[in-house]
């Protein structure tokens, strides 16, 4: 049985952990990381001081090496020191790690499973909002 623990209103499972990583689930409505020193919003990078010990000498993103968008659930990689944190950011820099996303939607599809394979890119003029292509983006 996997271990969890609660943050706020949260709970957050830990799939996997030893002495270098924790593999989470992060639940939909926390953010993964404040957005700056001054914001007070809960997240799962807060919720990890009381939870795991970690050195990896970056404040504001202790453990974070990747994100998930506040709305977004799903498993999330935390590293616990330096060695760790640089071999996962190389990792996904590099595209060793493949991230997948599945999701829900309302009304009624011709089709039972339906994969969008598109670049995502920012909306130029209202920022918050995200769009595809085959050659902007990531």
């Amino acid at each position: 049985m996997n271990k969890s623990y609660n943050y706020k209103d949260f709970r957050i499972e830990i799939l996997y952990e030893d002495s270098d990583i924790a593999i989470l689930n992060k639940p939909s409505g926390l953010l993964t990381h404040k957005k700056s020193e001054f914001d007070n919003s809960p997240s799962l990078q807060e919720s990890l001081k009381n939870q795991f010990t970690i050195d990896d000498g970056e404040n504001f993103k202790e453990g974070i090496v990747h994100r998930l968008d506040k709305d977004t659930s799903g498993i999330i990689v935390i590293t616990k020191n330096h060695i760790s944190k640089n071999k996962f950011r190389e990792m996904f820099k590099k595209k060793d790690i493949k991230k997948n996303y599945l999701a829900f939607t309302y009304g009624v599809l011709n089709k039972k499973n339906i994969e969008v394979n598109k670049k995502i890119h920012r909306n130029q003029i209202r920022r918050t909002k995200f769009g595809v292509s085959d050659n902007l983006g990531k």
